[in-house]
């Protein structure tokens, strides 16, 4: 990152509060997608995915 970049009012100055901040607000949400690919709580959200896209051969409602 540049020194002084801004965008949308956010301001980069190479302070440990910006690596902070930038960690929050990718790598929190990067590691929670991860771990929900894992496990029962994948195979929920693909049996969701199922019902919500009709992969299993009914008619659909609409």
């Amino acid at each position: 990152m540049q020194s002084g970049w801004n965008s949308a009012g956010w301001s980069w100055n190479g302070e440990i509060t910006d690596y902070i901040y930038t960690v929050l607000i990718v790598g929190v949400p990067l590691l929670f997608s991860i771990w929900m690919l894992f496990g029962k709580r994948r195979q929920v959200m693909e049996d969701n995915a199922d019902l919500i896209l009709d992969l299993n051969g009914r008619q659909s409602m609409i």
